[in-house]
């Protein structure tokens, strides 16, 4: 979901028309003020107009900085008591905004990129990625077909000093499709989980950088939007998450004495046949939107397809999650 203002109690951020980021104070007027980010106002709006450029705003939930984004990878970490940028990251070396050399980058099928952020459960880390849509169409019968990096990366901010602490890109696995849609933090910040869509599913400990267990396979979504963020992948408690695989099985992972993460469970089938759910469209054409857990169960969105103008949401629950 894109993220052009970021509000709470007191500050209220968003971009400005000519690309100035206003950050206003709401209880002390006084102290709002304005940032530029960009080369020029022509240039944003050349970048807007031409490169469909949206910048995003987030608030850590400190409220001590304020996040701004744009195109692929960049980011800048405005500290709001001094009303100054505090750090700016370039996450990729080629993509050059300034000098419009980003123009010869190779984004293959992927467009419309936007950089999106989540915060950590305890606050403390932000991750980011480079989210897209996808137009396999674009791909114009090519026999070579590759996830470019910026799609399958993770980047992961400690933000007690702004410094990237994780760093993942899947290039050791061994698969075309390497979007990296989904990703979930264990509730004390110790792991985290990542898929990319049709492949493996890893767990690692973020303060070492270990992987703690590989997984196949997370489920694939054939939907383009389903590209940009895709929540398959879900904590239960520090010890324990699931995720639904190629099959669209819920599957359960728990952390072992070892360190390590190994299967232990399994829910079939998450998009079981309900009569709750239209006959005729459920023969058609379905496939998981996204599952989150709600007191001790897990609720579970799917899609289920006509055609392309008529689709329907049914949301199931699981009552069991220790189910073998």
């Amino acid at each position: 979901m894109c993220s052009t203002k970021a509000e709470n109690e007191m500050w209220l951020a968003s971009f400005t028309e000519l690309g100035m980021l206003h950050i206003e104070n709401k209880i002390d007027p006084k102290k709002s003020f304005e940032i530029n980010l960009f080369k020029s106002p022509q240039h944003y709006q050349y970048l807007r107009a031409e490169w469909l450029l949206v910048p995003q705003v987030f608030l850590t939930p400190n409220s001590k900085y304020i996040i701004a984004t744009y195109g692929i990878g960049y980011v800048y970490f405005i500290l709001l008591s001094e009303k100054r940028i505090e750090k700016f990251f370039r996450l990729f070396s080629c993509v050059n905004y300034e000098d419009n050399s980003f123009k010869e980058i190779d984004t293959f099928c992927y467009y419309d990129e936007l950089t999106q952020v989540d915060f950590s459960n305890t606050g403390r880390y932000v991750a980011i990625r480079v989210r897209g849509n996808y137009d396999p169409q674009s791909a114009g019968g090519l026999e070579v077909i590759f996830t470019p990096v910026y799609f399958r990366s993770i980047f992961i901010i400690d933000l007690l000093n702004l410094e990237l602490c994780f760093y993942e890109d899947y290039n050791n696995v061994q698969s075309k499709y390497k979007n990296l849609a989904s990703i979930a933090f264990s509730p004390n910040d110790d792991s985290i989980a990542m898929g990319a869509l049709g492949t493996i599913v890893k767990v690692f400990c973020i303060a070492s950088g270990e992987c703690l267990g590989e997984f196949s396979s997370l489920v694939w979504i054939s939907d383009s939007c389903g590209i940009r963020d895709c929540p398959l992948i879900s904590f239960l408690d520090e010890n324990n998450f699931v995720y639904v695989n190629k099959d669209s099985d819920i599957i359960k992972v728990s952390l072992q004495q070892n360190g390590q993460f190994i299967q232990s469970g399994i829910i079939k089938t998450a998009v079981p046949y309900s009569h709750a759910v239209d006959e005729e469209l459920y023969d058609k054409w379905k496939y998981i939107k996204k599952i989150e857990i709600k007191e001790n169960k897990i609720l579970c969105y799917f899609v289920g397809f006509m055609n392309y103008q008529q689709q329907k949401t049914f949301k199931l629950y699981f009552d069991d999650i220790n189910q073998n």
